[in-house]
């Protein structure tokens, strides 16, 4: 390996056999290419001003050949390694003190800090190509040495050493963060959690005791201060803590587990898979869209690439109570993962490629049951979990592309399209009455989607209203279009799904009034400013004309207090509703303006706050549907919205060129939100 590599030979060259000189360039003349100096710049003298000039071009050499000169240079840095860790200058004599001081703690077992003893059983080896041999010093899972050098695996502890928070501050950040996942989506397992912080602060306190003295880690590796980081990131943006310096809450803890997280890391445990989704949420309420999908589908395809889908058979050879038990936990945890993350990409990646329900086989949350002993809620996961495979379904159905037939006399025409997009529309709304809203929302008949200790209920109400939304909104632009006379059958079908739809962005706004009122919003929050704006759009569409319900400045006063607060996505939204008023303003058939200067205060007074349950039953609500089990809120709301008509005689009003108007409005206004 230490002899001289010749240079590879291309195998082929991919590019022009020469370029102009800049003179002939500039001239816009044809250029002979010759060196050192061209014909056009020897004719006139300037053979001393022909520059080429330098251009990369693609050529194709052999794997072998690349793969030859990777191993030079890995030889290379590891003959620059030795020498400096042989060498007395005072940058040895650092790395030596580093090494002493750090050598004895990561010495460490792979295993994951989310498995307890007894689950360690399934933790596999490091594979030994991971691990760093510097100055006689192993060094695990950090860098491995083909990539980086063992400098910078030090430089990296010390960042995290000197970026810990103080130790009550940061579980006070802990505490946050369990009280609002741990019990609704395996992200967290608190008990571990705290061993994992008490470790690593006991880990850089050791670091600091003479030399030669004991050190104790416990499980601690590259992913779980990523773990720990991007926990105690995602409390400060629970908490909305901001800083002197006007930094926004939690990033630069964020900032350290992303690049903390190791993206290419064969060994994959469960604090990974977590790693990856807190990740992906917090990029999340930073909008960072793209970065969320590639954080979500990490995770989830390295879920089913450890097989977490399929259900978990007990392995031949294992015999003892203590084998069983770790089985039997490992087992549970997986499953539970399994649907966290399920929940979360599909609901993120709904309108593109995701997991379908079928796709997997292992029991669901409340089937099998090993007992954890937390306060995790199987239920209200396992509720969600049959929500998120009818997000997935009736999306796929309304907004995926046209359907197709192997028949090559499919019909594709726009009056199909738009009568077959009815009908599915339809069949949703009946299937998710039929088959998800009775059989499973009627247990929360008596429960107030506003607990005093958990937004677990809340959240899961959010979202089946986000669903129905999502449902019906392309019906909203349907009814203006000029040719729904031709398309729609059966106008009180269209009506009911657009009632169902006002009704649920009302108790969308409502339920987050009330989050508001007893500080449980989460003020930067993504999902939490997307259901206001999409529940707000929807009252906006349902009233171009000039029926305005209270909810619509509820909404609008919500996502402007969380765009004050430098909620991200709010301020996105608020921008989006400020054009939307232009658009508004400025079109004459429209009797809707949105009043943008109004607060929180105004409309949001303390003495509503109370215990709120969409699914009461109330006098108020008038809208008439085929036998649907409908939502009602507790709080007497009589100006609750009447049955939409979506008659063409109720547009008899409008003339042409304002049905066109409006219809164009509602698009723009659904493309924005979509």
């Amino acid at each position: 390996m230490g002899g001289n590599i010749e240079k590879p030979k291309p195998l082929k060259v991919f590019g022009r056999t020469h370029y102009a000189c800049t003179r002939c360039k500039l001239s816009k003349i044809k250029c002979s290419g010759e060196k050192p100096a061209c014909s056009n710049c020897k004719t006139v003298n300037k053979a001393d001003a022909c520059v080429y000039p330098s251009k990369d071009r693609k050529i194709v050499i052999m794997e072998s050949d690349l793969n030859n000169l990777h191993d030079r240079v890995e030889h290379l840095e590891t003959l620059l390694l030795r020498h400096q860790a042989m060498s007395p200058g005072p940058a040895s004599v650092q790395t030596q003190s580093l090494q002493n001081q750090y050598a004895q703690s990561f010495r460490i077992d792979t295993s994951s800090p989310s498995t307890t003893a007894a689950s360690s059983t399934f933790s596999k080896e490091l594979d030994p190509y991971h691990n760093q041999q510097y100055g006689g010093v192993v060094f695990e899972d950090f860098y491995s040495a083909q990539f980086e050098s063992s400098a910078l695996s030090l430089n990296i502890l010390k960042v995290c050493e000197q970026r810990l928070p103080d130790r009550t501050y940061a579980v006070t950040l802990i505490e946050k963060v369990a009280a609002t996942y741990s019990s609704e989506f395996y992200l967290i397992d608190k008990r571990e959690l705290l061993e994992l912080f008490d470790n690593v602060y006991k880990l850089f306190t050791s670091s600091k005791a003479p030399l030669g003295e004991p050190h104790s880690s416990g499980n601690i590796n590259q992913i779980s201060l990523c773990y720990l980081f991007i926990t105690f990131a995602f409390g400060e943006q629970l908490l909305n803590i901001q800083s002197q310096d006007g930094k926004y809450p939690g990033i630069e803890y964020y900032l350290l587990a992303e690049h903390l997280f190791r993206l290419t890391r064969e060994q994959i445990d469960f604090t990974f898979i977590q790693s990856a989704l807190l990740l992906g949420l917090y990029a999340a309420n930073l909008s960072r869209y793209n970065t969320v999908y590639n954080y979500l589908g990490v995770a989830a395809r390295s879920a089913v690439a450890q097989g977490y889908h399929r259900q978990k058979e007990l392995p031949k050879g294992y015999k003892t109570e203590q084998e069983l038990l770790a089985f039997r936990i490992f087992a549970e945890k997986a499953k539970r993962l399994w649907w966290s993350l399920f929940v979360i990409d599909t609901t993120w990646a709904t309108k593109t490629v995701h997991f379908q329900y079928t796709d997997t086989d292992v029991d669901l949350p409340t089937e099998n049951v090993f007992p954890l002993d937390d306060e995790f809620d199987l239920n209200i996961l396992e509720v969600n979990v049959h929500l998120t495979k009818y997000v997935a379904k009736f999306v796929r159905l309304i907004y995926g592309p046209n359907i197709r037939t192997f028949s090559i006399n499919y019909i594709n025409t726009s009056q199909f399209n738009q009568k077959l997009l009815l009908k599915n529309i339809v069949n949703s709304n009946n299937d998710l009455i039929k088959n998800f809203e009775i059989p499973l929302l009627e247990q929360f008949n008596e429960t107030s989607v506003v607990q005093s200790d958990r937004r677990n209920v809340a959240n899961l109400f959010l979202r089946y209203n986000q669903l129905i939304i999502l449902i019906a909104k392309p019906l909203l632009s349907l009814v203006f279009d000029s040719s729904a006379a031709s398309v729609i059958d059966n106008f009180d079908s269209v009506a009911s799904a657009i009632s169902r739809a006002l009704f649920t962005s009302c108790c969308t706004i409502d339920i987050i009034s009330q989050l508001y009122l007893h500080k449980k919003i989460f003020v930067l929050g993504f999902w939490d400013s997307q259901h206001l704006f999409a529940a707000t759009i929807m009252i906006i569409i349902s009233c171009l004309n000039g029926t305005v319900y209270p909810q619509l400045n509820k909404g609008i006063a919500l996502l402007k207090f969380m765009a004050q607060r430098n909620n991200i996505n709010a301020k996105k939204c608020f921008d989006k509703l400020v054009e939307i008023n232009k658009l508004l303003v400025s079109t004459s058939e429209v009797k809707l303006s949105l009043q943008l200067e109004v607060t929180v205060d105004d409309v949001i007074p303390d003495s509503t706050r109370q215990l709120y349950n969409p699914l009461m039953k109330s006098p108020y609500n008038t809208t008439k549907s085929s036998g649907d089990f409908k939502f009602r809120p507790t709080i007497a709301l009589p100006y609750f919205p009447e049955q939409y008509d979506a008659s063409p005689e109720s547009k008899a009003n409008y003339n042409e060129h304002s049905r066109s108007t409006i219809f164009s409005l509602i698009n723009e206004i659904q493309g924005w939100d979509d």
